[in-house]
């Protein structure tokens, strides 16, 4: 079997890591797999595979690949630009529900467009996976198609040398409990209601960790400093390896408004970390009441006694939701339920994209 992969980029994002971790396991159970990306990047994730950055108006010949499997918008546009060649199936990955999310990141207006036209390129595809059950039923009332899901996974790497800042880190746990976010720092990841619930009574003992870089930050900056909690949240910007900070969290906080997956709850899991998650549908059906502790991101004062519950009942929690991640979210699994949707497909339909 011949795989191509169609990447909008292959800057470290989380559509890209889960496709490069993808690549990666695959990689000596196929032929042979090309990765073709479109927007360049300062940095970019390491692929076994052989990368190749294309114009996004010029041609590629896809004929020779049995598998051409996209993620992101500007993957889903290439596919379907030189979908007159694919001959074998086309796949897509969606990982986020369009129209509510780029709502939040930019505005009504882009986000129906953007998702008119995101469906439009991919509603030929020979397969859509979405990353849960309820982002498939999601998109099955909206495309009109068998749309399936594959739950993300992951297989943590840790370095061996200490991180910069561990001096700075560890006089802050003499002093604090931490709560640690690793997140691009926008509106949809809701820091800013974490940040507004360290000043609220039962969270004075706890400090905060912000990994991560993005649009909001200097605003959540500024409420930092209007509250006068700088010395209880830190921003310690984009990292290359962010889960070599997790040993110094006490628990992991996942507060967003909206998400697909949340690619860093299960390398918590991975960690042994208890997690307290906004309660969100897609966190409902990953993990159940003995696995994390829930929050209600519209009522400040449910996150301070979720940390503090989560805290208490940490050992508890953490054990079980490291053997949820054993059972559903490793990298292995994930990559033998992509391995065997290809090997359906071609097994299964005998059609090209094009028709």
């Amino acid at each position: 079997m011949k795989v191509a992969f169609v990447l909008s980029t292959c800057a470290k994002f989380g559509p890209f890591i889960v496709a490069r971790d993808i690549v990666n396991f695959i990689y000596d159970k196929v032929d042979s797999i090309d990765v073709f990306y479109i927007k360049d990047s300062q940095t970019k994730l390491t692929f076994k595979a052989n990368c190749i950055k294309v114009d996004l108006f010029k041609k590629t010949d896809f004929s020779q690949y049995d598998i051409v499997h996209s993620h992101g918008f500007l993957g889903d546009v290439y596919t379907y630009l030189n979908r007159g060649s694919i001959k074998g199936k086309a796949v897509t990955t969606l990982h986020q529900k369009i129209k509510p999310d780029y709502a939040m990141n930019y505005n009504l207006f882009i986000a129906s467009t953007l998702d008119r036209l995101w469906r439009y390129c991919i509603k030929h595809n020979n397969a859509i996976v979405t990353l849960t059950k309820e982002m498939a039923q999601y998109y099955r009332s909206l495309i009109h198609h068998d749309v399936k899901y594959i739950y993300n996974g992951i297989t943590p790497s840790i370095s061996k040398t200490n991180v910069p800042e561990m001096s700075q880190l560890v006089l802050l746990k003499e002093k604090y409990l931490i709560m640690g976010i690793s997140a691009n720092l926008i509106y949809r990841k809701g820091i800013d209601v974490v940040i507004e619930a360290l000043a609220l009574p039962g969270a004075e003992g706890w400090a905060l960790l912000i990994l991560g870089g993005g649009a909001k930050k200097d605003e959540l900056k500024k409420l930092v400093q209007k509250l006068g909690l700088e010395y209880r949240c830190v921003f310690l910007g984009n990292k290359i390896n962010a889960i070599d900070y997790y040993k110094y969290f006490d628990i992991y906080m996942m507060s967003s408004r909206s998400e697909g997956f949340g690619l860093c709850v299960i390398e918590a899991a991975s960690q042994k970390k208890p997690v307290v998650c906004n309660d969100l549908p897609v966190y409902r059906e990953l993990f159940d009441d003995e696995e994390v502790v829930r929050f209600d991101l519209n009522n400040k004062p449910t996150l301070v006694t979720a940390i503090n519950y989560a805290y208490l009942n940490r050992e508890r929690l953490s054990i079980n939701l490291y053997k949820k991640y054993l059972l559903l979210y490793t990298m292995e699994k994930m990559g033998r339920n992509y391995l065997n949707l290809y090997e359906t497909l071609n097994e299964k339909f005998d059609y090209s994209y094009s028709k």
